[in-house]
Formats: C-alpha cells, sequence, structure tokens
C-alpha cells in the first residue's frame, strides 16, 4: 500500500469555531487553597501527585494551590494536634482528610475476651472524638473538607510480609464512622476503602501477588494511587471529556468544538484544520495500565473525541503536526475516534512531560515532609528554635532511641534539611506552577490523508 499525497483544493478561509474552556472543575475551584491531609500513604505523595495531575492537565487555566500535608507515621490524634499549626496556616479552603491506618494497632479478633473488647472499644471512640474535632477545626476556619474512608489493609495479597488479620475491619469500621459523621454535616466523601477492595477483588483473581495497596499490604504504589486518584476524581464528578471536536469534511464547517477551538479547515479528497485544545490528556505507565483494564478511567473519563463526517469512504491516515498518529476508516472517523490514550500524539507527549515535572514536585514535596514527620517521632514540636530541636535531636540519636532504619536516616538529615525549609517550601510552589505552566495546550494541525487500498 501506498499513500497519496493530496492537496487541499479547497480553503475555508476564517471557518473558526470559538469554544473556549467548557469545563470547570468540580471538586475546587480556580485558585484555592487545597491541603491533603494523612499519613504517610498522603505524605509519600503518590496519589496527591496523580490528583494534581488529573487537575493540571483536564484544566490548566484553573490553578489550584496543591499543599501536601501527610506525615509517614500520622495518627488521628496527632492530625488533631498539628490542624492548627500545620494544616490551618496555608489558610486551605479545602481539605482532604484520610487517616487510620496507624490507629488500627488496637482491632477486633474472633473470641475477644472483655478485656480486649474494652481496649477495641475506647479505641474506636477514641477515633471518632478526633475526628470530629478536626472537622469541627476545620469548619471554624471555613474550610470545606473532602473526608476519604481509610485505604485497605491488604490481608488476601500473596504476599511474605506479615499478616495481621483483623486490621483491615477496624479500618473499615473507621470508614463506617467517616460515612456517618459526614452525612450528618453534609460533606463529601470519597470511599476509598470500599472503591479499593472491589477493585483489589477484580485484580487478584489474575494477579493475586498485586494489590492495591501494595506488597507490603499498607502503601499503594503507581498501581494503587491510580485507583486512588481515579475514584477521587469519579466521586466528585469531574467532566470525562478533554475535546471533542466534529467536522464536515463536505462543507468545511465545524459540527461542534467543545473545550477546543478549531480553524484553517481546508478540504479536497482529504481534510486539515488547525485545534486547540483546553486540556491534555491524563497518560498511565505500564503499572496503572494493569489497573486500567479493571476501572476504564482513561477509556472512560479521557475521552479528546475527534469525529468527520462526510469523508469519501476509504481509510485515512491521521497526523498531527506531520507526525502520523494512526489509521481509521471513514465510518470509524464518523462514529468519532477517541485519541485520549494514543501515545502517538503530541498532546500525549506533551502530558508526559507534565508527569516528569510532577515527579519532581512530589520527591521535592516527600522532603518537605520529612522535617515535619522527623519533629513527630523525635518529640520536637513544642521546641521554639531550631537550635534546640537539633541538639535535642543529636542526643536522641547518640543515645540510639530510635531502631526504625528510615526514622534514623530522617533523623540525620534533619539537620540539613531544617534550616532550608522555608527555601524548600517555596521551591515546591515554583515547580507546582511548572507543572501548570507545562500543561497549557497548544495549537496543533491535523491531517487526514487518504491511503490507497
Amino acid at each position: 500500500m501506498h499513500k497519496y499525497i493530496l492537496f487541499f483544493a479547497i480553503a475555508f478561509a476564517c471557518v473558526v469555531s470559538k469554544s473556549a474552556q467548557d469545563i470547570k472543575p468540580a471538586a475546587f475551584s480556580k485558585g484555592d487553597n487545597v491541603c491533603f491531609i494523612g499519613d504517610s500513604i498522603t505524605h509519600g505523595g503518590a496519589y496527591v501527585m496523580r490528583i494534581t495531575l488529573f487537575y493540571a492537565t483536564r484544566f490548566p487555566h484553573d490553578r489550584i494551590n496543591f499543599y501536601n500535608v501527610g506525615i509517614s507515621g500520622d495518627t488521628v490524634q496527632h492530625v488533631n494536634k498539628r490542624t492548627e499549626s500545620d494544616i490551618l496556616s496555608l489558610k486551605p479552603d479545602v481539605a482532604t482528610l484520610m487517616i487510620g491506618m496507624n490507629n488500627n494497632g488496637i482491632y477486633a479478633v474472633p473470641n475477644m475476651d472483655e478485656k480486649h473488647a474494652k481496649r477495641v472499644d475506647n479505641n474506636r471512640q477514641m477515633y471518632r472524638k478526633n475526628i470530629d474535632e478536626i472537622l469541627d477545626k476545620l469548619a471554624a476556619a471555613k474550610c470545606r473538607a473532602i473526608v476519604f474512608t481509610p485505604s485497605i489493609y491488604d490481608e488476601t495479597v500473596r504476599s511474605d510480609k506479615k499478616l495481621d488479620r483483623g486490621k483491615n475491619g477496624e479500618l473499615r469500621v473507621f470508614g463506617e464512622y467517616v460515612l456517618e459523621t459526614s452525612k450528618k454535616r453534609g460533606l463529601s466523601v470519597v470511599d476509598m476503602w470500599g472503591y479499593m477492595m472491589d477493585v483489589n477483588a477484580e485484580l487478584q483473581r489474575d494477579f493475586p501477588e498485586l494489590s492495591v495497596a501494595g506488597v507490603d499490604r499498607v502503601y499503594p504504589r503507581d498501581l494503587g494511587a491510580y485507583v486512588m486518584m481515579a475514584n477521587f476524581v469519579r466521586t466528585m464528578g469531574e467532566h470525562d471529556t478533554v475535546s471533542r471536536v466534529e467536522i464536515d469534511a463536505k462543507s468545511g464547517k465545524v459540527i461542534e468544538s467543545f473545550n477546543a477551538d478549531v480553524s484553517d479547515i481546508k478540504s479536497g479528497d482529504g481534510l486539515s484544520f488547525s485545534v486547540l485544545e483546553y486540556a491534555l490528556p491524563y497518560t498511565i505507565n505500564k503499572d496503572e495500565e494493569i489497573a486500567e483494564k479493571i476501572i476504564g478511567f482513561v477509556k472512560n473519563c479521557n475521552k479528546q473525541i475527534v469525529k468527520v463526517a462526510n469523508l469519501e469512504k476509504g481509510e485515512y491516515e491521521l497526523a498531527i503536526d506531520g507526525k502520523p498518529v494512526g489509521r481509521y476508516t471513514s465510518d470509524e472517523l464518523a462514529f468519532g475516534v477517541n485519541l485520549g490514550s494514543n501515545k502517538n500524539t503530541p498532546q500525549y507527549a506533551q502530558s508526559l512531560g507534565v508527569v516528569k515535572i510532577a515527579e519532581n514536585y512530589k520527591t521535592l514535596c516527600n522532603s518537605l515532609r520529612e522535617i515535619n514527620a522527623t519533629e513527630m517521632w523525635y518529640d520536637l514540636e513544642n521546641l521554639k528554635t531550631d537550635e534546640e530541636k537539633i541538639a535535642k535531636l543529636d542526643l536522641m540519636l547518640k543515645k540510639n532511641k530510635m531502631k526504625h532504619p528510615y526514622i534514623i536516616a530522617c533523623g540525620k538529615r534533619y539537620k540539613k534539611q531544617k534550616p532550608l525549609q522555608a527555601e524548600t517550601f517555596e521551591r515546591t510552589r515554583v515547580l507546582l506552577g511548572k507543572i501548570y505552566d507545562a500543561a497549557k495546550p497548544a495549537k496543533h494541525i491535523y491531517e487526514l490523508k487518504r491511503v490507497a487500498d
């Protein structure tokens, strides 16, 4: 087979469809300060980064100021303690709250005695009390809360990691209270526990060694973080479309341009036109592709549709900016092709570039939150000066007060990190700005050329 070289004989000058931006974020408003509150699952930043990526690529002109305020090892009691100093100091308009993984050390077991049952009940009452106090503080500060049920502790994955059967059931109980109190308060709730359990069951039918909570049973990596992002976006009711363009090849007129501007339409045996979209497609990696087969997020919520009516029957090659991206029949183009997961488009390549910046942003935020985590682990939060904090930490390190290798390593880094805390914070703001700058779409030239039989 070879291609016909086509010249576009008819130029429809000044045929432009001005669509402007047709979609807006549902969960947030432009310029909102948004804090993600949580423990290590938040601190690590995997799901936080993906939510940030979705909003930056889907709404690149509506910057939202995201802040990761997770702390590894955190509990609901400590979140309550630090709400004013560490969270409300950022003046958030919205805060998401997911906490409980480090509060499930006391959990119900079969045939437990009265003493153990009492300890379980006291722990649950403590969890409920602190959740309500945190939500009260957010409400008093006029910060809208979006509450997550806790992520899961995986008791079914094929793993050599120690299994504490009963922990996940306790997280379910915590989640039930989150749902209950949020409903009473009229708050938005994202049921992470329920959704992750459903996806995990489906995943492990074919891959018993994989888990949305990671092989350590607790910490979601790329696969699980993608599931969490998708659950958040769907629950919040965000728009499923990147852009939608429909052109009549015969008349050279735009039938529809949704979240995109169309111009420079030229028609003959083939078709060319320019498109400026107002969003980019969301891209996924190989681990996320495993989850995609189950959740279908990219398939259903990443629609970048191109429709062309009244083309001469046959097969056509679609090129964008001179680069072939796929071959489609005239019938397929008349129905509409979805380019959202097409890895050959320049839009997809641009979105991958945004991912790279976002990964650097996640790493820097993680480093920044290590400072807060270290101060919690080493009980430094009530000391007034950096010098006092460093002196106490040095003493604790010398006395081998800490046993966990990660906590020891963070303690050793603290002396260098603490004096740079303000500077590191500003660097995270700069990187977030670069994410949004990199996500702003450009105009692209689309060409359809008929392919010989």
